[in-house]
């Protein structure tokens, strides 16, 4: 209302200033929801950090402010998944990496102290990583909370799974959750949301699963944890023969034990390039190349130069893109069925290294090059996929000073040489007190064909020792130790072919009382030929006299398998009388008798002083003189003895562990150091 003279009346005056200060509030709330729009929009990348795409780790972005640019940039973080012996955990753990580095289903002693007390509050810090990883590797559904175990796709046997890091009391035993088996209609309802997870998190938890396996068959953690180095070999005489210190060091280089180690790390989207529309995990080829073997699969196709790589079985896959500005980016994906049949690995670095076609070479027997490099490894596989046969350029002979006519390296009569040296050079596998035997390598030649691992020359060498009328002490040494195999474990010295039953069902802790003693002897063996000098170098030939030693062997098995490649393998009813005889009395059952390896024996202890190709005459050639006598030359009985060591060691090391079928096409040893980094999706 308004009077006649124009004048507004103080109550409509009111409402007029009520209704501009709303709508001034209004256009504020619309301005401030605007801007702070516009600069939170400045996190690029937020929304792609989501719960549904990288599950419980969405939990660990942030938005942080950049005063310097005014505007907001995404911080989150994804995991680096690595293969670690116990040293260099410590060595990450203790520098760079201190307190984010974790280690899958390993038990870590608590010892209940408090975190770290923080200097300022940070909101983000509530969230433990530790509990980050148990969600990721154990839960499955939308990962928003609810509390649902994961299914095993295990066909026969339910999967006992540690805590994901570990931190149970060990005083109060391992805490273990018993993962049942679902049915297959149960397994398929799951959220969709699921088809969205980045593939790292599926790949983390099968890694932990496999770990898993690895338990309680590894090694006791009261040996390996709080060194400086896996203790692997615990003797008192090697170690006072160079150290303590230095022994353990170079153990580690070839039979640490190793594991899978997580790495939390911290990234921005800023430098993201456009084509990514996910966080990415990362590793290195070589990690990968043994990852995928160790959860079952087989290379297809390995180019690095192409950026191509893809791999395949029990249920796994692992295919790659090409992203640009990122290099090579990898899916991984769990769509079959899963066995854990064959997958009991030796989880070391040298069982690592023999998956890639390396031969790891004896830490303390085998070694090349001068002090500041020494190297103790041997690749047998190039870049083509292909075996390298022992006496190419670039073979195994030249290393060890090994030459031999070209008649007697023909491709298809070498193949006992050839795993005959691989087995003589390379270290011991099994890890003290773990039951796990199993292995993979492609560096055989017609499977493990050799003197050492059937039953037909075990039989021969115990027979021959047994016959002959002079022997020294180390061959009365070698012979009871002989003895003992056959008598104690043979069902494993005889390979299954006994006659007695009850002989032939070997529990798990005669296995690994079997292991034990094989790696007692070993050891034995080691120090036999430390204390006699064949870890020295020679002044006029490649490496050790150890190698020089397996050399002369290799020539002498080289001209003698020559000889024997035509003899062909006999029947039940083919069977000699005098071995027919020799087998009952042994308790031996077979079907089949290979004469030809039967005879090979026979003819490397007939051709042992052959002036041609015999042992003895190749060592005394290049000058060895035993370190542990008092002579100015050297003496063919102690290159015997010496020569009866190598035998005893080789089969040792054959009785000890157990090659697995290789699957697929052999991986080219120079991917196994290959640092060149790949993602995954």
């Amino acid at each position: 209302m308004s009077d006649d003279s124009g004048m507004t009346t103080p109550a409509l005056s009111d409402r007029l200033s009520i209704t501009a200060l709303a709508i001034s509030l209004i256009a504020l709330v619309i301005g401030v929801s605007s801007f702070l729009q516009a600069i939170l929009g400045t996190a690029e990348g937020y929304r792609r950090c989501a719960s549904s795409v990288i599950g419980p780790w969405s939990k660990l972005r942030r938005r942080v402010f950049r005063w310097s640019e005014f505007r907001y940039e995404t911080r989150f973080q994804a995991p680096l998944i690595k293969i670690v012996t116990r040293l260099e955990y410590n060595k990450l753990s203790n520098r760079e990496h201190a307190g984010n580095i974790y280690l899958l289903n390993e038990k870590i002693d608590d010892d209940g102290e408090k975190p770290p007390k923080q200097r300022s509050w940070n909101p983000w810090h509530r969230y433990d990583p530790r509990d980050i990883l148990r969600q990721s590797l154990h839960l499955t559904g939308s990962l928003s909370g609810e509390k649902q175990l994961e299914p095993s796709r295990a066909e026969d046997e339910s999967v006992l799974l540690d805590d994901a890091l570990g931190d149970t009391d060990p005083k109060l035993g391992r805490t273990m959750t018993r993962i049942e088996r679902h049915q297959a209609k149960q397994s398929k309802r799951a959220n969709a949301r699921d088809t969205l997870l980045v593939s790292w998190i599926r790949l983390m938890h099968e890694l932990h699963v496999v770990c898993g396996k690895y338990w309680p068959n590894e090694p006791c953690h009261e040996e390996c944890n709080g060194s400086d180095y896996d203790k692997t070999f615990r003797s008192p005489l090697v170690a006072t023969l160079r150290g303590e210190r230095d022994f353990y060091g170079r153990q580690w280089e070839s039979s640490a034990r190793t594991r899978v180690a997580v790495i939390i790390m911290e990234w921005t989207w800023d430098f993201m390039p456009e084509d990514v529309t996910r966080p990415l995990a990362y590793s290195t080829i070589g990690h990968v190349v043994v990852l995928a073997m160790r959860l079952g699969m087989s290379w297809r196709n390995l180019d690095r130069t192409k950026l191509q790589l893809s791999a395949d079985g029990n249920g796994r896959s692992i295919t790659s893109t090409d992203v640009k500005n990122m290099g090579i980016v990898l899916a991984f994906s769990a769509t079959g069925s899963f066995d854990f049949k064959g997958l009991d690995i030796i989880p070391s670095r040298a069982a690592d290294k023999m998956m890639c076609g390396i031969l790891p070479g004896d830490p303390d027997l085998v070694q090349r090059g001068d002090a500041d490099s020494i190297q103790r490894d041997f690749s047998l596989v190039n870049l083509d996929r292909k075996l390298i046969q022992l006496w190419e350029t670039d073979g195994v002979y030249r290393q060890i000073g090994l030459e031999l006519p070209r008649s007697h390296t023909v491709e298809s009569r070498d193949r006992c040489t050839h795993n005959e040296v691989v087995t003589l050079l390379s270290s011991f596998l099994p890890l003290p007190g773990s039951k796990l035997r199993g292995f993979l390598f492609s560096g055989w030649k017609r499977s493990q064909y050799s003197t050492f691992h059937f039953f037909e020359p075990r039989l021969q060498y115990l027979t021959t020792l047994r016959a002959t009328q002079q022997r020294s002490v180390r061959m009365q040494a070698v012979l009871q130790i002989l003895e003992h195999l056959s008598s104690d474990f043979k069902y494993a010295y005889y390979g299954g072919y006994v006659r007695d039953k009850t002989a032939q069902t070997s529990s798990p802790e005669h296995e690994l009382s079997l292991t034990e003693f094989c790696a007692k002897q070993f050891r034995e063996t080691t120090i036999y030929f430390k204390e006699h000098g064949y870890d020295i170098k020679p002044g006029n030939a490649p490496g050790t006299w150890y190698m020089q030693l397996v050399a002369a062997h290799a020539q002498l098995s080289a001209y003698v398998e020559k000889d024997t490649d035509h003899i062909k393998a006999f029947g039940r009813d083919q069977i000699p009388k005098d071995i027919r005889d020799l087998f009952e009395a042994e308790g031996i059952d077979s079907n089949y008798f290979s004469s030809a390896l039967w005879t090979q024996v026979q003819l490397y202890v007939d051709g042992l002083d052959n002036a041609q190709y015999g042992v003895v005459q190749y060592m005394l050639f290049r000058g060895f003189v035993d370190k542990a006598r008092e002579r100015s030359e050297g003496d063919p009985q102690d290159i015997r003895d010496a020569w009866w060591t190598l035998i005893l060691r080789g089969i040792l090391w054959d009785m000890s562990c157990d090659g697995r079928p290789y699957p697929g096409e052999p991986v080219a040893s120079s991917y196994f150091s290959d640092e060149t980094r790949v993602w995954f999706t």
